[in-house]
């Protein structure tokens, strides 16, 4: 961004189309900057608006900028062959991925044999090691090598920049051959998850109060059937943070066993970021 902004600057004096294109990217750059800035600080600081605004003032401006091409420019452009070769590539590196789409092949549950049945859960980081790197193979072996029927899984990203836009739960269920199901609570594509061998009957996805929080919490419901004609209730969740609100984990628990009520064979597991 730095090299971008100072290329603009150097040019800036030149009527040139390259000192233009700088300026243009580096506005570009820094609006990127400042819409992610605005978007993930609300998770971290007290601020007057929600981040659900950004995407649609990012999609404004974007559709500004798409109805300013389409104007016609102030003179004739000549249009030198070569510079094709740009779109042309870019057009290969989007198709590109097409391949993993026709190779495709979701995961399949298998049927269980009843108990026991070997669960775990794991919170994620959203995909950090303890270096501080992004390393979603040593997360999958720590999951292979304990060897799961059943996984709840807490801080899953589906594309959070912080992430690398990685979808965490669509590359593990892969890696695994895992089937899932996903409950977001922060955001869309933020939250818990399942990953289970077995048939997932069905799931329901709930809030856990307060709802005046920074990270809004949430808890996933899944019925799964085990096999031997038996079906396992699983309650997956991630309790507020920081340690010292325990005043909040408390009515946070009471809200699930409100849902609970009683049932039986039920198995609830997460990130409950309290000591017991």
């Amino acid at each position: 961004l730095m090299v971008i902004v100072l290329i603009s600057v150097a040019d800036s004096t030149q009527k040139t189309g390259r000192s233009r294109i700088a300026a243009i990217n580096s506005a570009g750059f820094v609006l990127i900057l400042v819409f992610l800035l605005a978007y993930y600080a609300v998770y971290d600081l007290r601020l007057p608006y929600t981040n659900t605004i950004i995407p649609p003032i990012a999609a404004f401006i974007v559709a500004l900028c798409a109805l300013g091409a389409t104007l016609p420019p102030p003179r004739e452009i000549e249009v030198d062959l070569k510079v094709w070769a740009v779109p042309v590539l870019a057009l290969f590196l989007l198709i590109s991925p097409l391949a993993g789409v026709v190779a495709w092949r979701a995961p399949q549950a298998v049927p269980g044999e009843g108990f026991p049945v070997r669960i775990m859960t794991y919170n994620l980081h959203d995909g950090f090691n303890p270096s501080g790197h992004l390393d979603m193979e040593a997360l999958a072996q720590v999951i292979e090598e304990s060897n799961p029927d059943i996984v709840a899984l807490q801080e899953i990203s589906r594309g959070w920049v912080v992430s690398g836009r990685l979808d965490m739960l669509v590359w593990l269920s892969q890696r695994l051959r895992m089937p899932y199901i996903f409950g977001p609570t922060a955001d869309p594509i933020w939250g818990s998850a399942i990953l289970s061998r077995y048939p997932i009957v069905g799931y329901t996805q709930h809030e856990l109060p307060p709802r005046d929080i920074r990270l809004l919490r949430g808890f996933t419901a899944a019925v799964i059937d085990v096999g031997d004609g038996t079906q396992l209730q699983f309650i997956a969740t991630h309790f507020h943070d920081p340690v010292a609100d325990t005043d909040v984990r408390q009515l946070q628990s009471q809200a699930i066993l409100d849902f609970w009520d009683g049932a039986s064979l039920t198995v609830l597991l997460g990130d409950l970021n309290a000591r017991p």
